[in-house]
């Protein structure tokens, strides 16, 4: 099986680059929205430094470690292309670039089509 990766100018991306604030123990949206609604669960991938942070597909969910309990895409919510990942409990090690993508199976050639959707850096901060 063949990857074929796509830059971000692709159609279906969403904004290239966001910033989000967030103060340490709060909860953060990193915003995610593809121009496609999909008939079944799309394979969605959040990395942050190429680490897996979370990834969904039809097959299950996958949590990176540190990020157990804390990460999540709602289901309903990826359907409608809505891709953002709620982030519980910021920390300040989380305060990295994170990149979402979608990955599509094309049966014609038996390849795999990875989008980078965009990329967000959290800043967070600590409650003084």
């Amino acid at each position: 099986m063949q990857i074929v990766m796509f830059p971000p100018t692709d159609p279906i991306s969403a904004d290239p680059h966001i910033t989000v604030e967030a103060h340490v123990g709060s909860t953060a949206l990193l915003p995610c929205n593809l121009s496609k609604v999909f008939n079944q669960t799309p394979h969605i991938l959040w990395k942050d430094n190429n680490e897996v942070v979370f990834e969904k597909s039809i097959n299950g969910t996958d949590v990176g470690r540190g990020y157990e309990g804390r990460v999540d895409v709602p289901e309903d919510e990826l359907r409608k292309g809505n891709c953002s990942l709620v982030l519980k409990d910021v920390r300040i090690t989380d305060n990295v670039f994170y990149r979402s993508f979608v990955m599509e199976h094309v049966e014609a050639t038996n390849t795999d089509k990875i989008q980078e959707i965009n990329r967000v850096q959290l800043n967070g901060e600590k409650i003084i």
